[in-house]
Parts: C-alpha cells; structure tokens; sequence
C-alpha cells in the first residue's frame, strides 16, 4: 500500500505536467500561426517555409479543422512566394482535404482564399481551365461564407480566363453582370475597374463603339487617373487598347498619339512591344512602309526578349518542378521520420502502462504480504499464549498428583506401622490384621495409579516444553523480523522534513495547523501503513483530537507536546490515552503502555 500511495499521486503529477506542457506549446504554436496569417494579410512575401511546415505538422497531429486549413494555406503562400509553384498547388490540396464542410464552424471564408490562390498560381502555369475551375469553387465557398465582395472579385477573375480563352461573349456578358450587381451593392467604381477586360473582349470582335463606351466609363469612375488623364504607372497598357480602339475607328492620328504615349511611359518589354505592334499597324494602314517596318522590326526585337523571358520562365518551372520532387522527398523522410517517433511514443508508452501495472502489482503483492505477516505473527503470539496456558495448568495438575502421591504414601505408613504394633499385642484376631492387609494393598494400588498418571503429566510437561520452546522460537523470529522493519520504518521517519517540522513546533509549544496536519497524516499512510489502517478502523468510535493523539503518540509525540500541539490540557491528553487504550486494547492501560502498543505496529 505505500508505494502504491507514492505511486498514483507521481502519475498523476507527471500526467498534469505533461497536459500543462502540451497547452503552453499549442498556445504558443496557435500565437505563430496567427502571426503569420497576419504577414500573409499585410501582403508580407514569406520566405521562412521551416516555420510554415513546422505549423502545418503540429496541427496536423494537435490542431481542430480550420486550424489545419489555414496552417497548410500558409504554408502553400510561402511555397508560392518561394517560387515552388507545384509544392504551393499540392499545400493547397492539403488545405482543402483537411477541410471539415459538415461543421457548423467550417470557415468557408478560408476555403475561398485557398481556391483563389490556387487559381493565380494555375494562371502563372497557363493552365487556364484549372484556373477556371478554381475560381468556380473559390465563389461557391464566398457564396456559403456571406462574403459578398469576394465572390464577386473572383467573378471578375473569371474575365481573365475567359478571355486567354478567347471565349469573348463570355466575357462581356460576365462584366454586364458584374456591373449591374456591383453597381446596386453601391460599388460602382469597382466595377469600372473591371473594364478593361471586357474592352479587349470587343475590340477582338471588332466592336468599337462599344469598346469606347468602356474606356469612357474606365476613365471617369476607376480613379486610375490623374487630373491630366495620366493613367497610374504599371496600367500604361491600356493605351495599347484605347490607340487600338482609335485605329479601328480610323482615327488614325489619335492612335498614334496613344501608342506614341505608350511607347514613351511604359517602360517594360510588355508595353513596348505592344505600342511598337500598334504603330506597325497603323503605319500599314496609312501606307507608309518604312515607318511600319522599322516598328515592325522593334516588335520582332521584343519577342525576341519575351520569348528569353518565356524561356527564362520555362527554366524557373522546371527549376519548381525540381524543388518540388525535393520538396516530396525531403517530406516523405519527414514522414518517416515522424512515423519513427510515432512508433516511439507508443512504445515509451507501452512501457510506462507496463511499468506502472508492475508497480501497483507489487505494491499490492507487498500489501498483502505485510497483512499474511501480520496474520502470521498474531497466529504465532496466540500459539505461545495458549501454549503457555496449557503449561500451567500441566504444571498445576502434576503438582496436585504428587502432593495426592506424598499424602498416599504418608496413609501407607501409618497403616503399616498400626499393622505392626497390632501384631505385638496378644489377642489380636487374625481377620482384622488381614483386614488392615487388605487396605494396605489398596492403597498401594491406588499410589501405584497416581504415579503413572503422575508420569503421564510428566511426559506432557515435557512435551508441552518443547511446544513453548517452538512457539517463542517462532515467535523470536517474527519478532525480530519486524524490529527490523520498524527500525527502517522509524530511520524513515528521523530522516522525514515533515517530523523535523512536527518536532520543532512541538517543543517550540506550537498550535498544530490544518496544513501541517495534512502533511503528518500523509506521512503516517506513507512510513506506517499498517498502523493508519488499523487506527483507521477505529475512527468512527473516536473524536477528532483523541484519533490526532493516536497518530501524534505512533509519531513518539510526547504527551506534554501533544496537548501544545492540540491545545488541551494534559489531563485531558491522560484521558484520550485512557479511553483510547480501552476503544483499542479493552481494559485499562497507561499512556506509555499505549505507546509501546502502538510501536508494535508498523
């Protein structure tokens, strides 16, 4: 019992540890992820994919679903800001998956963002249908989550690849409804911004007035533009489409004009070739050859640098693809690596349980061991006792036999001497000294008996000695058995800091605590199990001071000390001793007699 009695409260303080470890670390891991979700919202390029990858692994094994969903988002915006196209579209799928729809909580808000982002990187890829696919999936997800404003710009997405599609009706007719939702939600400048997409749509249809209508619209509510109608640096493209928009309606000096603008402004290979594209074209419509050939010849030079850049892209792609065959295999040893600890924490598990069962079982094989003890001590000291018993009374009996012999022996004499003197004297019949023969015989008869009964009781007695030199033997053995584990007992109690403290309050007059209790009850339970179940026993029949005064006297409490400790007199300590000797023991007995009772039992 008592290392079952450390045992359990070590579990369960080892247990509270390592639940209050597995807290802080999981409050600490959601303060990362919401830091970096942050970063991800503020537009921040994230670069660390060690941290993103970490979060995504200690959710997977510790997070709830949306947890799990946004730590591999992440973890697929680092991979895109990396330049690892394919390890971003595969973090991405690993969102979705962890993604639990049958929730209540399912933030499908999140969900929207994950196809959204995978939609741009498929854009990057010019894979326009999974593009397509994406944003279709990234609307439904705004659509459940109540986010208006996002289903509506990835709506918009969806002009960018109808339009790499050259699905052009498609287009317009996805602005038309753009614009009229976006205009009744009082949105209408958003929708302008839109405009340029459709633009492109119908010129390639060649409907100009149309096309003009939406430049209008652009310029007046997109708020791209200065006051000079200079539209924002990095849109400079859009002169390519209104010159277009010119050339096609023959006016032919306004589009100069506007691909002269762009040509000048924009300074990227983009811009360039698309303004050298335009003038080539209207200097072969105006009918000047050379103009249109040197324009020509320009536009030639940059393909010649997009197609380096494509080429440049294409190498990037491939240096992606390589990245993420890394990236998989460095994950699938991750793997293998977390399945090893896996398997090594159900074995370090395994092995606690066993562990813990092997204690608890030898703590009850030693409980019950110390009872069998006990048992066998309280059967060997009634042996001796009633040993002893049966001695005495051999003793008394063979003593009453020899006294009854001594007693026979003196008649016999008597008798013979009367015999002989009636012999001397004349006339003495011959029938009475026959008579007086006669009972002489008897009584020789009868002392003959006695002294074989007489030896009978010897024999016992002798018997009966060896019996009693066995059971103190036996009980010698026992007893020295158990000084030996008091002595361990009583060495633990010396060395314990709680009876160093109890004997310092004690001599220092101190009251006893509730708090100071606790502590010395635990520490009977852990050195004297035996004596806390037996003065356990009897704690109905006792009061609270007279069961404290029973572990206070085991402790070798003087009693002066204990009625300090309990705060009572000592003559009322001399008559909880009393009554608890009597509750005990029955009869009566002195407190030092109590004490040595209680000494007994460990």
């Amino acid at each position: 019992m008592k290392t079952s009695s450390v045992i359990l409260p070590l579990t369960v303080l080892l247990f509270s540890f390592m639940v209050s470890c597995h807290s802080g670390r999981h409050k600490e891991m959601q303060r990362q992820l919401e830091t970096l979700s942050l970063h991800n919202q503020q537009d921040s390029v994230l670069t660390d994919d060690s941290l993103a990858q970490a979060l995504a692994d200690w959710f997977d094994d510790h997070g709830k679903p949306n947890e799990q969903v946004l730590a591999h988002y992440l973890l697929g915006r680092t991979h895109a800001d990396r330049g690892e196209a394919p390890a971003a579209i595969a973090s991405y799928h690993d969102a979705i998956d962890h993604a639990d729809t049958t929730a209540q909580d399912c933030d499908y808000g999140q969900l929207a963002r994950v196809y959204a982002q995978m939609a741009d990187v498929f854009y990057a890829q010019n894979l326009i249908e999974d593009q397509l696919s994406c944003i279709n999936k990234s609307i439904a997800n705004a659509r459940a989550a109540g986010d208006m404003v996002v289903e509506l710009n990835e709506y918009a997405q969806k002009m960018t690849a109808l339009n790499k599609m050259q699905q052009h009706d498609s287009v317009i007719q996805v602005f038309e409804d753009l614009y009229r939702r976006l205009g009744a939600m009082g949105y209408g400048h958003m929708a302008a911004q839109y405009c340029c997409m459709p633009m492109v749509a119908m010129i390639a249809k060649r409907d100009y007035v149309q096309a003009r209508r939406l430049l209008s619209l652009y310029e007046k509510e997109s708020g791209f533009f200065d006051e000079d109608g200079n539209i924002r640096e990095g849109c400079e493209v859009y002169y390519y489409y209104k010159g277009l928009c010119y050339l096609g309606c023959q006016q032919y000096d306004t589009a100069h004009y506007y691909f002269m603008k762009e040509l000048r402004d924009g300074k990227d290979f983009n811009n360039q070739n698309a303004a050298a594209r335009g003038l080539a074209q209207l200097y072969k419509l105006t009918n000047k050859p050379d103009s249109s050939a040197k324009y020509a010849l320009y536009s030639y030079d940059m393909n010649d640098s997009m197609y380096a850049q494509m080429a440049t892209s294409e190498v990037e792609k491939t240096k992606g693809l390589y990245v993420y065959t890394r990236h998989q295999r460095l994950a699938a040893e991750e793997k293998a690596r977390a399945d090893h600890k896996s398997i090594m924490a159900v074995i370090y598990l395994t092995g606690c349980i066993c562990l813990f069962t092997l204690l608890c079982s030898f703590a009850v094989v030693m409980r019950f061991k110390r009872h069998r003890e006990r048992a066998v001590y309280q059967a060997n000291l009634e042996i001796l006792e009633k040993t002893q018993s049966d001695f005495l009374q051999l003793q008394e009996q063979e003593a009453e036999s020899s006294r009854r012999i001594e007693e026979r022996e003196k008649t016999i004499e008597r008798q013979e001497s009367i015999i002989a003197s009636m012999r001397q004297k004349e006339g003495l019949l011959d029938g009475e000294i026959h008579e007086y023969e006669n009972a002489i015989c008897q009584l020789r008869q009868e002392l003959k008996e006695m002294k074989s009964q007489n030896d009978d009781f010897k024999s016992q007695i002798a018997e009966g000695e060896k019996e009693l030199e066995e059971a103190r033997h036996n009980l010698s053995v026992d007893m020295r058995r158990r000084k030996r584990l008091q002595k361990k007992a009583n060495d633990r109690l010396k060395s314990s800091p709680v009876y160093r403290e109890l004997r310092e309050m004690a001599e220092s007059d101190a009251a006893l605590s509730e708090v100071m209790w606790h502590k010395v009850h635990k520490t009977v339970i852990d050195i004297f199990p035996d004596f806390y179940y037996f003065v356990s026993s009897k704690e109905p029949a006792l009061n609270k001071n007279e069961y404290r005064c029973c572990i206070l006297l085991r402790l070798y409490i003087p009693p002066k000390h204990i009625s300090s400790l309990l705060r009572v007199s000592p003559s009322y300590v001399t008559k909880m001793t009393g009554r608890i000797y009597h509750v005990f023991f029955g009869g009566s007995g002195t407190t030092k007699e109590l004490m040595d009772r209680f000494s007994e039992i460990s």
